[in-house]
């Protein structure tokens, strides 16, 4: 959900950037969606780990 919200904020600030710079937003996003994802990730497998051993 954050993510979605990352990516509408970048595509609503594009009007009024040039391509370059809308090039880095987006790839700067796409970067952040990814990390979040993996910290997503990392999270829910902590937590899988943390219930097996109980």
């Amino acid at each position: 959900m954050r993510s979605l919200a990352i990516a509408a904020f970048v595509i609503a600030t594009m009007a009024s950037c040039t391509k370059k710079e809308n090039s880095e937003a987006i790839t700067d996003t796409i970067e952040n969606i990814e990390t979040m994802e993996k910290q997503e990730k990392q999270k829910i497998e902590a937590l899988l780990r943390n219930m097996k051993s109980h």
